[in-house]
């Protein structure tokens, strides 16, 4: 099965806000995310600490293991 991967941004007027949705459930209603982490993920297979707390320290949240994402083809399998 393919899922459907959706990032949003929404922007208030003085920050941004952003979710991550995979078949439209939320995944980082906890945690934020690091863009930066997210879009290397595009390009390069690996772990990925995609999930951060908003202090930019994963750990911080409880987070010690990263996304591992893996390009198969023209799939992105995140594990």
């Amino acid at each position: 099965m393919i899922n459907k991967l959706q990032l949003s941004l929404i922007f208030d007027g003085k920050c941004i806000d952003e979710e991550l949705m995979i078949d439209g459930e939320l995944i980082n209603a906890e945690n934020c995310l690091d863009l930066s982490e997210l879009v290397n993920s595009v390009f390069d297979s690996g772990a990925f600490f995609i999930l951060t707390c908003d202090c930019g320290e994963a750990g911080c949240s409880g987070l010690h293991k990263g996304i591992l994402v893996k390009h198969v083809q023209l799939l992105f399998v995140w594990q």
